[in-house]
């Protein structure tokens, strides 16, 4: 079976989030008013860039907009179905990095502060001395976690 995962490749992924940044970026595609033009933009830059995959685009944690292109399931030519879930692997790391640096900029969390503050039941013997920062720079070397009950 060739999935969506599968049929991607690294820089085909990191060329359709750039277009999606930029798309959302660009004025005047997404008002406050509505969504106008939005359909026929994402379709575009879809097409040229011959993106498989789901576009959505979400508010206050609801998704807004949603389209799909091509196949989940290319080989059974099955469509891609709103509620899949797929494996997005490395992607989720400056994903996790941008929602973690949002929140210390909001003095939620702190990059230095020991993971135990947050996860209290983690093992003590390493927990104490791993911070955020070590762990969004993929360096610590962190053993699997042993949670206490």
């Amino acid at each position: 079976m060739t999935t969506f995962s599968s049929a991607i490749g690294r820089r085909e992924l990191l060329i359709g989030t750039g277009a999606g940044l930029a798309l959302a970026a660009t004025p005047g595609i997404v008002t406050a008013a509505g969504v106008p033009g939005l359909e026929e933009a994402i379709a575009t830059l879809a097409t040229a860039n011959g993106f498989n995959g789901i576009v959505q685009i979400g508010k206050a944690g609801t998704a807004i907009h949603t389209q799909m292109f091509g196949f989940a399931d290319i080989e059974a030519k099955r469509a891609f179905r709103p509620h899949d879930i797929y494996g997005i692997a490395s992607i989720s790391k400056w994903l996790t990095a941008l929602t973690v640096l949002r929140l210390v900029e909001r003095g939620t969390l702190a990059l230095d502060a020991p993971i135990t503050r947050w996860l209290p039941h983690y093992r003590a013997d390493t927990g104490a001395r791993l911070s955020l920062r070590r762990l969004l720079s993929n360096s610590t070397a962190c053993p699997r976690p042993s949670f206490r009950r």
